[in-house]
């Protein structure tokens, strides 16, 4: 549960940078996590805390983490 809150903002802050950058910022988080499961269940939460404040007339803004998730696939199974 530590790991959780202490990584909580993070799925906002790779959002909120160059798409370039996610690639390292994830691989970066990903080290620091140490572990696949709980990177994707910090995706999966911050999933779940946009919805929660979801404003149904804005886009659908926890669809973008699931590139993230994507992206946290992707980096595993080409190590």
């Amino acid at each position: 549960m530590c790991r959780y809150i202490n990584h909580h903002h993070h799925p906002e802050q790779v959002l909120a940078s160059k798409q370039s950058k996610r690639r390292h910022k994830v691989t970066v988080l990903l080290t620091e996590c140490g572990d696949k499961d709980i990177m994707i269940n910090l995706w999966h939460m911050a999933q779940c805390d946009r919805i929660g404040q979801m404003n149904p007339l804005q886009r659908d803004a926890y669809r973008e983490l699931e590139e993230l998730i994507d992206l946290t696939n992707d980096i595993v199974a080409h190590e």
